[in-house]
C-alpha cells in the first residue's frame, strides 16, 4: 500500500491538527521466506509533520501556531513462527514440482531474489 502524499487538518472551534506527508507512506509486507525469517513487513515515512493550531482570543480568525512535531520512519519487522522454515520447505519444493515444466515461477521470483535488498540473503529458501 501506499499513498503518494497526504495533508489532513482536522479542526474544532478553537483548535486545529495539521498532519503532513509530503513524501507519502509506503507499507509493504511479503511471506516469502528468506534465510533469517519468515515474513518482512516495511514501513516507509520519510517525512511526517503534524502541527497544533489554535485560535487566539484576541481576533476571530487568526491562529497560532503552538506545537510542531517532525519526524521520519523507516521500520523493517521480520518475523518468523515456530516451524517456519519446515513450511517454507514444503511450500518450496510444491512449488518446485508444479513448476518444473516451465519454470515461470522461478523466473518471476529471480528478479526479487536477486534485488539489492536481499544481498544479504545469498540463499533465498524459496523457488
Amino acid at each position: 500500500m501506499s499513498v503518494v502524499s497526504l495533508d489532513a487538518i482536522w479542526r474544532s472551534r478553537h483548535a486545529a491538527l495539521e498532519l503532513l506527508f509530503p513524501s507519502g507512506l509506503k507499507l509493504e509486507s511479503n511471506d516469502m521466506g528468506g534465510r533469517y525469517h519468515q515474513k518482512l513487513t516495511k514501513l516507509q515515512l520519510p517525512h511526517a509533520s503534524a502541527r497544533v493550531y489554535l485560535r487566539t482570543e484576541r481576533e476571530r480568525l487568526s491562529w497560532m501556531e503552538a506545537a510542531e512535531f517532525l519526524a521520519d520512519v523507516y521500520l523493517d519487522i521480520y518475523s518468523s513462527a515456530p516451524g517456519w522454515r519446515d513450511r517454507t520447505h514444503t511450500q518450496t519444493e510444491f512449488i518446485r514440482a508444479q513448476d518444473s515444466l516451465t519454470d515461470r515461477a522461478q523466473w518471476m521470483f529471480s528478479s526479487f531474489i536477486s534485488s539489492e535488498y536481499y544481498k544479504d540473503f545469498s540463499t533465498v529458501t524459496c523457488v
